[in-house]
């Protein structure tokens, strides 16, 4: 009867050791996630049907990456971004690294760039470039600052725009030069 209780004594003592560790071993999985995977802030959480789960930022490539315009127009660089959630969209030119935008602000001192988002969708976090210039051809980048960082490079051309009028001053030139010949 005693070898019994000491039996079943090691037996409670062994399960408690296996609940010990399975919870021990839990800690550690949960310690090493909070310091070297990414945070639960940096996702977006969808509930269904009691289930929840992790959804990451992600662009939507709705868009053109590339963009050409004539030296003069005011222009919109596209970037639409899903499950943003507490995350921040920048604009960057690569060119110089010079950050333009960061959220609504800008950070540059040249007026012509602004950050345009829409409440609407909530989704779009456009650069705009009011009077273009030919220096502004280059890629810029929409960055989501999840770790590690998200990037989508945007390819901008601009052109020297031809005028009309040139032509129709070279018809009146010659048109004179006919006259006078006579």
């Amino acid at each position: 009867m005693g070898w019994q209780r000491e039996n079943e004594q090691n037996s409670v003592n062994m399960s408690r050791a296996k609940v010990t560790l399975s919870v021990f071993q839990l800690l550690q999985v949960w310690i090493l996630m909070i310091g070297f995977g990414p945070s639960a802030s940096e996702y977006h959480w969808e509930a269904n049907n009691n289930t929840n789960y992790l959804i990451s930022p992600a662009f939507d490539d709705l868009y053109s990456r590339e963009i050409h315009a004539t030296a003069g127009q005011t222009l919109l660089l596209p970037c639409s971004v899903r499950n943003l959630g507490t995350k921040v969209v920048s604009w960057i030119r690569s060119k110089d690294l010079h950050i333009l935008t960061s959220g609504r602000h800008t950070f540059s001192s040249d007026s012509r760039f602004e950050s345009v988002h829409t409440d609407s969708s909530g989704d779009f976090w456009g650069l705009r470039i009011r009077g273009a210039h030919v220096a502004d051809t280059g890629q810029y980048e929409c960055q989501v600052n999840t770790e590690p960082k998200m990037s989508l490079a945007i390819s901008l051309t601009v052109s020297q725009g031809r005028y009309n009028l040139d032509f129709y001053s070279f018809l009146c030139l010659q048109s004179v030069l006919t006259k006078n010949d006579r």
